[in-house]
């Protein structure tokens, strides 16, 4: 199975998701999800890095004070802080779907609102 085949399963996952949070009555997680997954199919610059997708390491770090994260961006079932895999339902997780390096963006953390900087995207390990 080629890595196209995997990104189009993940794909599928993704709109299946969307579509469960819609039928549970959780249109804001559904609304945030659904409206970064254009992005995935959204060319890259020649020379520009991969886009975030499910699986993705990406590393960001905070604008506002300089502090750099790393996590891996799963499924829900998935998710564990302790080892950094953050779900894409979460607010950051949702909101690093189809970013690639250099992109800047807010989301609500439980701190506050959160202005980082996408740093890296690795699709390998």
């Amino acid at each position: 199975m080629d890595g196209t085949m995997i990104f189009a399963d993940e794909y599928r996952r993704l709109k299946a998701l969307v579509k469960a949070l819609r039928l549970n009555k959780q249109h804001e997680k559904a609304v945030l999800l659904d409206n970064r997954l254009p992005y995935l199919d959204a060319p890259v610059e020649e020379g520009g890095s991969a886009r975030v997708r499910p699986n993705s390491k990406v590393s960001i770090r905070c604008v506002g004070t300089g502090e750099r994260y790393s996590y891996r961006i799963v499924f829900p079932g998935e998710a564990d802080i302790a080892r950094g895999y953050v779900s894409l339902l979460t607010p950051l997780g949702a909101s690093l779907i189809g970013r690639t390096v250099g992109e800047r963006f807010s989301y609500e953390s439980p701190g506050g609102v959160m202005q980082v900087e996408v740093t890296g995207v690795d699709h390998e390990g």
